[in-house]
């Protein structure tokens, strides 16, 4: 019985005392409340537009998807909805709104291409879906703002600038539509993914990230250099490493 017993012990001990933690150092999980005065004290426009429509990504490829399907349906809220609208699903959206190829890539657990996932295709896809679902306005814009590798701190400051002025009201988003999720997770499985900001603490530095992996996380608020340089990763993206601004109205 002893023997057994110390066994037993060995076994849960080796189990358990190994895992990492569920978060890296560079996030912290919404829920944590660690930043909560900052929806305290400021209005987080972007926060209350999306929480609504944050969705979890049905595979593990549907990150840009189930992104695109929370930007569209945050476009909307200011639009004069019917009651034959319905609310976009990331389902509905791949098979309304894109094409084929990116509809077997995102749903299919056997069929995937990375060109498919690329922010120049993410963005092309973003335009169309706009057009048809009648959002597009003349102060309507999409915009890939590709990382120079040359000269990467000039745009760090301005992914900084950008945040900071999106950070003023519900007309606009911006898309990490590459980063790569292990640099601020700490899971080292975590490689190329898509998620959209929630929200910019610009006084903390702090970006909150709704990720769509929702199997395994939460939003979490993330330090901006770390969340740049998850981003200006030459791994994070098919074609360049880039972010993408969306803006609406």
């Amino acid at each position: 019985m002893k023997n057994f017993s110390f066994a037993f012990l060995f076994l849960l001990f080796t189990s358990t005392s190994f895992a990492a933690p569920k978060y890296g150092p560079n996030a912290v999980p919404l829920s944590k409340k660690t930043n909560l005065e900052y929806f305290k004290k400021n209005p987080a426009p972007d926060f209350w537009a999306l929480m609504p429509y944050y969705l979890p990504q049905p595979t593990e490829k549907a990150c840009s998807a189930t992104n695109l399907t929370l930007l569209l349906n945050a476009a909307r809220t200011a639009t004069n909805l019917t009651s034959d609208d319905k609310v976009l699903t990331v389902e509905g959206f791949v098979k309304g709104y894109t094409d084929k190829e990116y509809e077997e890539s995102m749903l299919s657990k056997d069929t995937f291409d990375r060109k498919n996932v690329s922010t120049k295709n993410i963005a092309r896809l973003l335009i169309e879906a706009t057009e048809k679902l009648k959002l597009k306005t003349p102060k309507t814009k999409v915009e890939i703002v590709e990382v120079d590798l040359t000269n990467p701190e000039k745009s760090r400051k301005k992914f900084f600038e950008m945040l900071k002025e999106n950070e003023k009201s519900s007309d606009d988003f911006i898309m990490l539509s590459g980063f790569i999720q292990g640099t601020l997770t700490g899971d080292p499985e975590g490689g190329a993914h898509v998620a959209t900001v929630g929200a910019y603490d610009a006084k903390k530095g702090l970006v909150l990230v709704m990720d769509p992996d929702r199997e395994w996380y939460e939003p979490y608020w993330a330090p901006q250099d770390k969340v740049f340089d998850a981003v200006k990763d030459p791994k994070s993206d098919a074609i360049h490493p880039s972010w993408i601004y969306f803006r609406v109205r």
